[in-house]
């Protein structure tokens, strides 16, 4: 089995079987190391560790010190994909096979930036996509017919729902200078729909530099920029996640406190959803009861789906978020 690294259109494959994912705290200095093994049915995290405690970084109730570090066992099911995001504030993930750690820029050979890095088993997609690149260059007419067979399993990805390699392949696309504002802005509304808004909003502004006048790209930075100014108001005093990561006995709730990503969304989530509920009890546009009846039924609905093959955590976040910030445009 081999492990492949996607990033920004590049695509690196490593012929491993087991590798360790390592991280530092951008305030506390607290380093979180995980262990994964590549398995036919996916990305298996066998064991996790961290040394010290930090903000969304606590260990579970089930974890035992040993050597100065707080080590648990993940119950966790392989993961088809793993997303890894960068924040900038800190060094990157690194990651390390037999004894050597890298970083992801060095393991992927162009710098990473803010870029998220999407880990997954590789699959015959990927394994066309270093051929491609590896390949000698062509001209521009094969290169325009490459980009725009990106561009159609680009919209194939999407329509199966996996937003993840219909990035992979939009970015390929351009990276084949396939720049058009329609591409970066399916590439914008993948990124929106797995809540990384930042990339999103950036592409679709680039599509509109493309063309000023592309409606589809107009009217989605403009209610992503109203959702980012919403957000980051209310993220400013009030950023708090909804559970305790270090009492949690939920399965779903500790994975969301391993990943820097899940954590923001679920902060962003208990943020939006007070508000909705301060906005009810000030002006009754809501009925109170319902709102809490709703959010209770999701938690539970997460909490029992997660683990299981069909059911994407990070989307369901993802999700419940955007629909409470259609009530609070309301």
């Amino acid at each position: 089995m081999s492990l492949c690294l996607a990033s920004a259109g590049v695509i690196k494959a490593l012929s491993v079987a087991a590798f360790t994912l390592v991280w530092t705290h951008s305030v506390e200095k607290v380093e979180w190391q995980e262990d994964w093994h590549v398995r036919q049915d996916g990305l298996a995290l066998v064991a996790a560790r961290v040394k010290g405690a930090g903000g969304g970084m606590e260990p579970p109730p089930d974890a035992r010190r040993a050597d100065g570090w707080d080590r648990w066992t993940p119950r966790l099911a392989a993961q088809r994909d793993v997303i890894l995001g960068n924040s900038g504030a800190v060094g990157e993930w690194r990651l390390c096979v037999d004894g050597r750690c890298r970083a992801l820029s060095e393991v992927l050979g162009h710098p990473v930036g803010l870029n998220t890095t999407t880990m997954s088993v590789c699959d015959g997609m990927q394994t066309a996509s270093m051929e491609r690149s590896a390949a000698p260059p062509n001209d521009a007419a094969v290169k325009r017919r490459d980009a725009r067979e990106l561009v159609v399993r680009g919209d194939e990805f999407i329509a199966k729902g996996d937003q993840d390699r219909a990035i992979v392949a939009y970015s390929e696309a351009i990276a084949l200078n396939l720049k058009s504002a329609e591409i970066y802005n399916k590439r914008g509304e993948a990124y929106r729909a797995i809540g990384d808004r930042p990339r999103a909003i950036a592409d679709f502004a680039a599509a509109i530099r493309l063309d000023p006048k592309y409606a589809k790209a107009l009217d989605n930075h403009r209610a992503l920029a109203r959702d980012l100014e919403r957000l980051g108001a209310l993220m400013a005093v009030s950023n708090r996640q909804s559970f305790n990561c270090r009492t949690t006995t939920e399965a779903a709730e500790k994975a969301i406190c391993m990943s820097r990503t899940l954590l923001q969304l679920d902060r962003e989530i208990n943020a939006v959803f007070g508000k909705v509920i301060g906005a009810a009890e000030k002006d009754g546009r809501f009925a109170i009861d319902e709102l809490r009846a709703r959010q209770r039924d999701f938690v539970v609905q997460r909490n029992a789906s997660f683990g299981k093959t069909d059911f994407d955590l990070r989307k369901a976040l993802v999700r419940r978020l955007d629909e409470l910030l259609v009530l609070d445009r309301n």
